[in-house]
């Protein structure tokens, strides 16, 4: 069965330079663990620059992503991003990423 877990995260950034370094970022996304073994995400990942230029104010990407327990604490994490509104800002067509993670120890 699956359980989803949602999340919300807000940042601002203030610049000590000029006004429009100041961002907002976000993300909103839930999580969702489809198997024993298996935990899916869904993120809307996203900065809001009230003071810059109007073609990046606001750039949204969405990322989805995944992690498997191999072994253990061993996990595999696998990610995929990709702009939501193209022609914002300078950024790429996708954005992926893979990785191992390990926990030591315990309690």
């Amino acid at each position: 069965w699956w359980l989803f877990t949602p999340h919300l995260n807000l940042a601002y950034e203030l610049s000590t330079g000029p006004a429009e370094f100041d961002n907002l970022r976000y993300a909103v996304g839930v999580d969702a663990n489809a198997e024993k073994r298996l935990t899916l995400a869904l993120d809307v990942v996203g900065r809001f620059a009230p003071h810059a230029d109007p073609i990046s104010d606001h750039i949204v990407d969405i990322a989805l992503g995944a992690r498997v327990n191999v072994w253990r604490t061993l996990l595999l994490n696998a990610n995929f991003q990709v702009p939501l509104n193209r022609n914002a800002g300078l950024r790429p067509d996708f954005i992926w990423t893979v990785g191992f993670q390990y926990g030591f120890g315990g309690g």
